[in-house]
């Protein structure tokens, strides 16, 4: 390396070292005192109402939630490339078993989507 190479940060490096500390600190304390419920609302998806994706009783079953748009709808994105103004109001979040892989997935949807029918 260099000859007379020395660290000129030694003060932000030791606030660095704190503050990633503390952080652990922090994680370790929320594991231990933290309530469980909260951290699976964050991790599990609510479909269009309410209920946690493979947690509540009539979803237990359907983990993912798949976003769905009502059938002929408009595209997503306007022209300009954003998402078209309105779009958010018309998605419904729907809990399922494994998401469609193409947009013609009708039979696949129906197979593996908790239907409002079957709750």
């Amino acid at each position: 390396a260099h000859a007379g190479a020395r660290c000129t940060d030694c003060l932000c490096c030791l606030i660095f070292v704190v503050c990633i500390g503390a952080m652990g600190a922090l994680a370790v304390f929320g594991a231990i005192h933290g309530n469980s419920q909260v951290l699976q609302r964050f991790v599990n998806g609510r479909d269009s109402h309410g209920r946690l994706c493979g947690v509540d009783g009539p979803v237990k079953d359907f983990r993912d939630v798949f976003f769905t748009l009502p059938v002929r709808s408009d595209p997503v994105m306007a022209a300009s490339g954003e998402l078209r103004p309105g779009i958010k109001n018309e998605l419904k979040a729907v809990c399922t078993k494994k998401c469609p892989q193409s947009t013609s997935a009708t039979s696949e949807r129906q197979n593996s989507t908790a239907r409002e029918g079957d709750l």
